[in-house]
């Protein structure tokens, strides 16, 4: 059995970090409630599979619940394999306390990861990636549906480009009639 003070030295937990999760560990709630507030409470920090580990009780079915977190409830995290290929393996990154879009929940992994992979992991718009990332700047990559999603666009890496949030948010608060092509390449 693993318990709070063997995790906590074996993994170098921050004490801090280590009493919110074992009051996390020992609430009466849903495995995937319980990592999902354990993110919220590191959002930007690397978290390792250890640590979540210790908070779903050593359930087995950790990993599953933090695939589901983002991939059907559309938190940004990420991990090596998923849109951060500098993170060590086994590290979890919430990168913002934000959920996306219903519509944009249903992207496979593996055409997100294509998509990510094809676009060199940076923002299409800005050239914005990870390597320009700092505690100030909120940003993460997301990616966008040429054809809108709810107007029957596939999630299919042909209509889906990678964009950094800020960059996704102005395309969207636009009420110009400049076509994404355009306001894409900055020729506007």
């Amino acid at each position: 059995m693993i318990t709070f003070s063997s995790i906590r030295g074996r993994i170098g937990m921050r004490p801090i970090a280590g009493i919110k999760a074992q009051r996390l560990r020992h609430q009466p709630r849903s495995v995937r409630d319980r990592l999902l507030d354990y993110l919220r409470m590191n959002v930007g920090r690397p978290v390792t599979g250890e640590e979540l580990r210790y908070v779903a009780k050593e359930a087995t079915e950790w990993a599953r619940r933090v695939r589901e977190l983002r991939s059907e409830e559309g938190w940004p995290i990420v991990t090596r394999s998923s849109g951060r290929p500098e993170l060590p393996v086994g590290i979890y990154v919430l990168e913002q306390e934000r959920q996306s879009p219903p519509h944009d929940r249903m992207i496979s992994d593996g055409v997100r990861r294509d998509v990510l992979r094809r676009d060199g992991y940076q923002c299409q718009r800005c050239q914005w990636d990870h390597d320009l990332w700092n505690r100030s700047d909120p940003r993460h990559l997301e990616l966008h549906h040429i054809q809108h999603h709810e107007s029957g666009g596939a999630n299919t890496a042909d209509n889906l480009v990678t964009l950094c949030t800020v960059c996704h948010d102005e395309w969207h608060a636009r009420r110009d009639s400049s076509t994404f092509e355009v306001w894409l390449t900055g020729s506007e």
